[in-house]
């Protein structure tokens, strides 16, 4: 086992989202700053970002700064269709 010493942060903190018909013209749908996640393998969710409805064929993230270190990450993103949804997941 190789142990995790010094590890970059990788929380992703403010992010921009833009979406596109064609994949070449993106129009910004929205900024957002996201919560620092804990990085535990249990957490529940940390951010649900909700958009108004728009006809999309592709979304970009475009990172624009993060909770420290040089990297960046998302752990998991979850698209969902519709106006409700149950509990959080």
């Amino acid at each position: 086992m190789i142990p995790l010493v010094d590890v970059d942060p990788l929380g992703v903190k403010d992010l921009k989202i833009s979406y596109s018909l064609n994949g070449k013209d993106y129009s910004l749908l929205k900024e957002v700053t996201l919560n620092k996640a804990s990085g535990s393998n249990n957490e529940k969710v940390s951010n649900i970002i909700e958009i108004d409805n728009v006809n999309a064929q592709f979304i970009k993230f475009e990172f624009l700064s993060n909770y420290g270190g040089k990297t960046y990450g998302l752990s998991e993103v979850r698209f969902i269709n519709g106006t409700k949804f149950g509990k959080a997941f």
